[in-house]
């Protein structure tokens, strides 16, 4: 049995550490079909750079391999996201991208048309070996592919500054589902389905929404979630959110606007926590999330094997 927070217990698997106390995950590894990268798409990575180490207490490095104007995003010296220019002919639109993994980069790519969807970019290697590629599902939301043959991603989650969640928005829920079912093998399910996450006391506006969450295939953990745009969205495009972990999503909600960005939607609660979505000065949009990781999905991590109290810090 899992130690509850209050314990610092530690579990492990897998070379994965999850500390209770400080809810902090080390990756060794993703899912098929769980967001595993996110890159943001910026004009100026000198704009870039202040915004989001004011707001999320990132440093920078050139990755090795690339020119100065990509950046790699470190949290406590591990990798948590990147910087990058705009490519030729895409238009240059700022934009936070969110890579879902794949064991067969080459394999998904083919598949891709077949499911649903379209390919915009080609199958390309980074420095490192890893291979991406950009596409959007039948609702019109840009994902990436990435299969790692390096870096397995972001290592570090759930820590301040470090991803915590991603989800996708749509006004084609069937068709998307669908999709991510015959790319990845997810299994949708709905929220309220879900009795030990499912917040019968919440306000309406969760409670009433059409959200699910996909979990892995063959039974897999709890990955990433699909919202259906309501009716009065107005013209919110189809979009791949990811979400990053502050420690007050109103305190960062202010540092988003010294910094120079602007806040989409002003902080609220969710049964996990409080949650705020955020632009940076070119107009990036991204989550910023103070909630506490899903019981289940860390469950589903983790395997006990040794579980010790944490020493005084």
């Amino acid at each position: 049995m899992a130690p509850d927070a209050e314990s610092g217990g530690r579990l492990t698997r897998a070379s994965e550490v999850f500390d209770w106390g400080r809810l902090m995950v080390v990756r060794s590894r993703y899912f098929d079909g769980e967001p595993c990268w996110a890159d943001v798409v910026v004009p100026d990575m000198d704009t870039a750079k202040r915004f989001y180490g004011e707001v999320l207490g990132w440093t920078f490095a050139v990755p090795q391999g690339e020119s100065q104007d990509h950046a790699l995003c470190l949290k406590n010296d591990q990798p948590v996201a990147a910087l990058a220019p705009p490519m030729s002919g895409d238009g240059g639109r700022p934009a936070w991208r969110t890579y879902l993994k794949t064991s067969d980069a080459t394999t998904a790519a083919e598949r891709i048309d077949s499911c649903g969807g379209k390919p915009l970019t080609l199958l390309t290697e980074t420095s490192d070996g890893s291979r991406r590629l950009m596409a959007t599902d039948p609702g019109g939301a840009a994902f990436g592919l990435w299969e790692p043959r390096g870096a397995i991603g972001a290592e570090l989650y759930g820590e301040p500054g470090a991803i915590t969640w991603a989800e996708v928005s749509t006004r084609e829920p069937t068709a998307v589902d669908a999709f991510y079912r015959a790319l990845f093998g997810v299994e949708p399910v709905a929220w309220r389905d879900i009795p030990e996450e499912y917040p019968s006391d919440a306000p309406a506006e969760q409670t009433d929404m059409d959200y699910v969450v996909y979990n892995g295939a063959d039974g897999g953990p709890m990955l990433c979630g699909r919202l259906t745009l309501p009716a009065d969205s107005g013209d919110v495009p189809p979009q791949w959110t990811i979400f990053f972990n502050v420690d007050d999503a109103d305190r960062a909600a202010e540092r988003v606007t010294t910094a120079g960005g602007a806040v989409v939607v002003a902080p609220f609660d969710t049964p996990y926590g409080r949650m705020t979505l955020a632009a940076d000065p070119h107009g990036a949009v991204l989550g910023l999330s103070a909630a506490a990781i899903a019981r289940s999905r860390v469950a589903s991590w983790m395997q006990p094997m040794d579980v010790n109290p944490r020493s005084p810090r």
